[in-house]
């Protein structure tokens, strides 16, 4: 029995009536489900003479002895009087001596891997291989109706014993046989009520262990299996049955806990099932049966409560004796019992099992040397990863089978050495708690936490924006910086006076090293004008993007205590009229700046003093504020340079909001570069940017979401664009129809993925997408930066195995000081960063979920929360939610992202109230929220689905257009 189980013992089994006839076994009905399943077998290499005449005297006596050797299977289990016994000589010794093992391997391979009847029998037979007058290969194989393992080897050793005459003559009639265990089997699973007791036990398990895999599971597995073996060194070996005998447990029970501990932290779930095999000879009527007494359990897995290593070892084994004792059923009885069944390719119950193997010891005898021979052939497995451990007389072994269908061989390699990792651990420290225990090997850690991460480059870390943006301007003077829609061109000189006169008067209104001083434009030279003079002055800008709500405008000045906004006068009036600050028009003529220097400013700020603050959506209802500094965002400008191809064109078109820092490399990076910015007309910019992408150019880049990208795809169908270098798209997830679609456009331009949140500056990691990519692949996110780390870590901020599912984590120089006004917030979300060699260094909890894959790209997965991207913006769902619930008529709100038939990303709200239309409700949120943040469609249900633990099931509301469903509830 696995882990050394030890069932209850009840009152002996009596044997069968004559005439009575023979029910199937619950191993004989598993068997019969999966009777093309490959059987059973054994091999040994028999040094010393064999007298073949009196091995096959033995093969028939040993049919005497045992009548489940003569049985097959019709309408029932037959047995018969007599049944030919299936026994072949294949002599090899003409074959060169060089050869003889080969070709002996591959008879019996072959004779392994030759099908049986179960219904004409027999289901069993023996092939003895000559290489020489004292050598010769010894396979026995049988169907799992009739043999398991264990049997194979009492058989075994039971005709060695008689064929060198050593064994006992006990005749069948004093043998209780195998068809007497099925029949009390059958008769005690009925009076037990053996699936009422499963059903109990399993009904709350999920049924479904999701690991994370290679490939997608088929809807018909192969049963194609690999193998990865591990032998454990002799000092862990012995430190774990030293371990076993403490904790009065077997060495199997020790790794099957192990076992559980790393399917926990690679799936996430507390709670699973294992298939479990178990031997069935727990009594002392069966301990020499011959018969499929093995059967596989379903094993439930719970380390929900955690605690020491030592206490879940006690608790599953104590699972394990539960479950053996329960048996008498098929996995497939109680998958049906319970309501369970396979769906896409996937078991029931359980889709990972473990076993105890059989110790490959030797079977001498007197004047015989029995050597066991592993078999080669193709491997197979019915489930997903199969984990067996073998304690014999040499080192302990463990062989992971894992499907090939879902798995590459590296993969489960890693896998097998998490096992053996945690095994380390244990056996060095058994009181060890589970959640302290690492599922990462120390080369597999070296890796993702260090190698992945080594991205150190040089930067100028001690300069602000506006010097690297002077530099030029001493280099450049007359080159064009900024060209406006008209093509009008501002040089490097004239744009750096215009910003300096404007720094000397902000300086005289008391702005300086972290004060914030509100930016209120669009697409024009007066904002270049008011960003650089802005942080000239040792301020930090504040983007207020004129097209939303004056209240939201209000909520950010008010938030960092602007006392100051620089404008347009056409857009004067979208600023809240309460504003209590100057209001600084740079079109008007009053404003005071013609009488300024020209000069530079000598402001006293740093790298360290803040650049920008940058509000995004908060699931509070209240927008937060990123506190962005020079040294983070020179580090990103720095880098980009080179890694977006900056030298290789003539700038880049200016596209995206002032609000969003999706447009920062769009505008700051082609200054800090020596290169131009060309601003696009306020009007149709889309179709604009679409007409002069059509044109020949040679702009260097163009930073653009996935969802103008796509609007763009539809607007130059049958263009070749060759205008732009690199094409960096960002923002929200990429999805790889839009690069496919896109590659046919521009086939010469570089497609580079980049991923960041606003508290890393921009972007933290890019994906160079290749003409290569398989566009039937999730696009990764790529490889940190310059000076950026990123790790995907658990709850527990431990890094996670390569592929395992974890939040990402992002340290380094680009990220934020953290959230204006807001220290819980901050110390929530940015914490001290373990795996930094720097003092005090920090990183940021993201919220998304993502994985390593096995070349070091990450894969982002989607959000913890419910914050989403819609058109590149991110969203608190929860803001939109909270603006729902404070109108009077509306109760309760749910606000989900679908992605609609064309592709694109839109909100959609679903609100119980008393009647407030569509129209009434997007108003509302379109006074406070900016166009984004309002759902596209507003659905009035009735009342909210919910989930048993009442919970609101988003996963059951109605798509738009459709009748709501009736509320359901859901696991």
């Amino acid at each position: 029995m696995t882990a050394g189980a030890v069932a209850r013992v009840p009152a002996a089994i009596p044997p069968r009536r004559a005439d009575s006839p023979v029910p199937l076994s619950a191993a004989q009905r598993a068997a019969w489900t999966a009777r093309t399943a490959p059987g059973v077998h054994r091999a040994l290499r028999l040094h010393g003479p064999v007298d073949h005449p009196a091995l096959r005297r033995g093969l028939d006596r040993l049919a005497d002895r045992h009548e489940v050797l003569r049985t097959t299977f019709g309408a029932g289990q037959v047995v018969h009087a007599r049944l030919p016994v299936a026994f072949e000589v294949v002599d090899v010794r003409d074959i060169p001596a060089g050869a003889r093992h080969a070709q002996a391997g591959r008879v019996a391979e072959s004779a392994v891997a030759e099908p049986f009847d179960p219904v004409g029998g027999p289901l069993w037979r023996v092939v003895l291989v000559v290489l020489d007058a004292e050598e010769h290969l010894l396979v026995l194989s049988a169907h799992r109706l009739v043999c398991d393992e264990w049997s194979c080897d009492l058989l075994l050793r039971e005709l060695l014993g008689l064929l060198t005459g050593t064994a006992g003559d006990e005749p069948s009639a004093t043998r209780l046989q195998y068809a007497d265990f099925a029949q009390w089997q059958v008769r005690q699973a009925a009076e037990d009520d053996v699936l009422g007791r499963w059903r109990a036990v399993l009904g709350g398990v999920p049924p479904v262990l999701e690991l994370p895999a290679d490939h997608g599971r088929p809807a018909t597995p192969t049963g194609r299996a690999g193998l990865a073996s591990r032998e454990l060194p002799e000092e862990l070996g012995a430190g774990l049955r030293a371990l076993a005998v403490r904790c009065g447990v077997s060495l199997s029970t020790v790794v099957l806990t192990a076992f559980a501990v790393v399917l926990h932290r690679y799936s996430g779930q507390d709670r699973f099932v294992v298939g479990a095999a178990v031997s069935g000879r727990d009594r002392p009527e069966t301990e020499e049966m011959v018969g499929p007494l093995a059967v596989t359990i379903a094993l439930p897995v719970d380390l929900s409560a955690g605690g020491s290593f030592a206490d879940v070892l006690g608790t599953v084994h104590g699972t394990v004796l539960e479950a053996a004792e329960r048996g008498g059923a098929t996995v497939e009885e109680i998958a049906a019992e319970i309501g369970e069944t396979a769906e896409q390719g996937r078991n029931p119950l359980y889709q990972v099992s473990f076993h105890s193997g059989l110790p490959n010891g030797s079977a001498d005898v007197p004047g015989l040397r029995a050597e066991p021979v592993r078999l080669g052939g193709p491997q197979t497995t019915p489930v997903d990863l199969g984990l067996t451990v073998t304690d014999g007389e040499g080192p302990v072994e463990l062989a992971l089978r894992y499907a090939l269908d879902l798995y590459e061989p590296e993969s489960a390699e890693r896998f097998a050495d998490a096992v053996v990792h945690v095994l380390e651990q244990v056996a060095a420290k058994p009181a060890v708690s589970t959640s302290a225990l690492s599922v990462v090997p120390d080369g597999e850690r070296d890796l993702v936490v260090w190698q992945w991460n080594d991205t150190a480059a040089p930067y100028p870390s001690d300069k602000c924006l506006h010097e690297l943006f002077e530099e030029w301007v001493a280099r450049t003077p007359d080159a064009p910086a900024v060209v406006d829609a008209s093509g009008n061109t501002v040089s490097y000189r004239e744009l750096d006076a215009r910003a300096n006169r404007l720094a000397h008067h902000l300086r005289e209104l008391g702005v300086g090293p972290e004060s914030f001083v509100g930016v209120c434009a669009d697409h024009s030279v007066e904002m270049f004008v008011a960003l650089l003079g802005t942080a000239k002055a040792g301020g930090a800008y504040l983007p207020l993007d004129p097209e939303h709500p004056a209240d939201r405008l209000g909520l950010m000045l008010a938030d960092t205590g602007a006392r100051v906004v620089v404008t347009l006068q056409r857009w004067r009036a979208a600023l809240p009229a309460s504003f209590p600050g100057t209001v600084l028009c740079l079109d008007s003529g009053d404003a005071g700046l013609e009488a300024q220097p020209d000069t530079p400013v000598d402001s006293g700020v740093s790298a360290q003093n803040l650049v920008y603050v940058m509000y995004t959506s908060g699931s509070t209802g209240r927008p937060k504020g990123v506190l962005i500094p020079h040294r983070g965002l020179n580090n990103y400008l720095w880098w980009a340079i080179e890694g977006y191809g900056l030298d290789k064109g003539s700038g880049a078109p200016m596209v995206g909001s002032i609000a969003f820092d999706l447009s920062v490399p769009n505008f700051f990076l082609p200054l800090i570069g020596g290169k131009a910015v060309r601003l696009l007309p306020v009007q149709d910019r889309i179709e604009a940017l679409a007409d002069l992408l059509a044109k020949p150019g040679d702009f260097s880049l163009l930073k653009i979401t996935p969802g103008h990208l796509d609007v763009l795809r539809g607007l130059l169908e049958g263009t070749r664009v060759t205008s732009v270098g690199t094409f960096v798209v960002g923002a929200d997830e990429v999805r790889p129809e839009t690069v496919v679609g896109w590659q046919r456009i521009a086939p010469d331009a570089v497609v580079i993925d980049e991923y960041g949140p606003t508290e890393t500056v921009v972007g933290c990691s890019v994906y160079p997408i290749t003409d290569r990519f398989d566009p039937s692949v999730p696009l990764p996110i790529g490889k940190p930066i310059a000076n950026i780390r990123m790790h995907v870590l658990d709850d527990r901020l431990h890094p996670v195995p390569i592929g395992v599912v974890g939040e990402l984590y992002i340290g380094g120089d680009g990220v934020a000081r953290g959230y204006l006004g807001r220290p819980d917030l901050t110390a929530d979300r940015f914490l001290p960063d373990p795996f930094s060699r720097e003092p005090g260094a920090r990183f940021y909890r993201s919220g998304d979920l993502a994985r390593r894959r096995a070349d070091g790209d990450i894969e982002f997965l989607g959000r913890i929360d419910h914050q989403v991207k819609i058109n590149g913006y991110r969203v608190e769902l929860g803001e939109v939610e909270a603006r729902l619930l404070a109108h009077p008529r509306v109760s309760e709100a749910v606000v989900v992202a679908r992605v609609a038939p064309s592709g694109q990303k839109r909100l959609i709200a679903y609100v119980v109230g008393t009647g407030a239309g569509q129209a009434e409700l997007a108003g509302w949120l379109a006074g406070t929220l900016p166009g984004y943040m309002v759902p596209a469609r507003i659905v009035e249900l009735d009342r909210m689905p919910l989930t048993r633990a009442g919970k609101v099931d988003r996963d059951a509301l109605p798509e738009p257009g459709r009748p709501a469903r009736k509320p359901v509830r859901r696991a």
